[in-house]
């Protein structure tokens, strides 16, 4: 397989949105609009949000409508590098960066494409207090150029991954709820503790040794420059 790499900037017109003022209550009583925030990308698609904006505020401000299939990406805030697809049409704010659908990249190879990258986008942020990922660097990005069926062979191979992921983490907190159960039905809850167990200090039962250990080999960890407290059962 042969391809080159090309700019983002060159395949697409990254552009942002904006929020209307909070100030006027007709840009958002009654709105039915969705109104995206950064917030609002946690999962790969998106079709929900908190906030719905009316079409006067649209019209009167920065906040632009974009179409389904637009790959959204966080370019601050506490969320930045997060990136979702946009399964509705739906406006944003000025912390979001849009990438309108094309016929050159398919949303989801986009879409997976950046989150491959998101520490490295995070490390190219500027900024002191909150950093930020422009459009400027956006657009500078390169992106591995494949034709639209290799684009989608590869989105089926990570979809398939991503499927397996989310199953095995389902089956991880299935098993917690499950050590849990079982805990509390062996020994009750500790906070009322309806089985009168005795309490007694931590002190009473292990040893803590204060000093710290350089090698913990023995202790089934590595590698063998780990520090960690030691803790002897009396």
């Amino acid at each position: 397989m042969s391809f080159r790499y090309v700019k983002l900037g060159s395949l697409f017109n990254i552009t942002s949105g904006g929020t209307p003022s909070r100030k006027n209550k007709d840009y958002y009583e009654n709105g039915d609009i969705p109104w995206v925030k950064t917030g609002d990308l946690k999962n790969m698609y998106l079709s929900d949000v908190d906030e719905y904006i009316t079409q006067q505020a649209l019209n009167e401000s920065s906040a632009k409508l974009f179409p389904k299939g637009t790959v959204l990406i966080a370019m601050y805030g506490a969320t930045i590098g997060n990136c979702s697809i946009l399964s509705i049409d739906a406006a944003t704010n000025q912390a979001c960066a849009a990438f309108k659908p094309n016929n050159k990249i398919i949303p989801e190879f986009l879409y997976y494409y950046l989150m491959s990258i998101k520490e490295r986008l995070i490390s190219l942020a500027v900024g002191g207090a909150q950093p930020n990922i422009s459009i400027s660097i956006l657009k500078n990005i390169e992106i591995p150029l494949l034709t639209i069926n290799e684009q989608k062979r590869m989105v089926s191979i990570l979809n398939k991954s991503r499927e397996l992921i989310d199953k095995r983490k389902a089956q991880i907190e299935a098993l917690d709820e499950l050590t849990q159960s079982v805990f509390l039905e062996m020994f009750g809850d500790l906070k009322s503790n309806p089985k009168g167990w005795k309490k007694v200090q931590l002190s009473e039962l292990v040893q803590v040794d204060a000093n710290l250990v350089s090698d913990i080999e023995n202790y089934g960890s590595s590698p063998k420059d780990v520090l960690a407290p030691a803790i002897k059962v009396c």
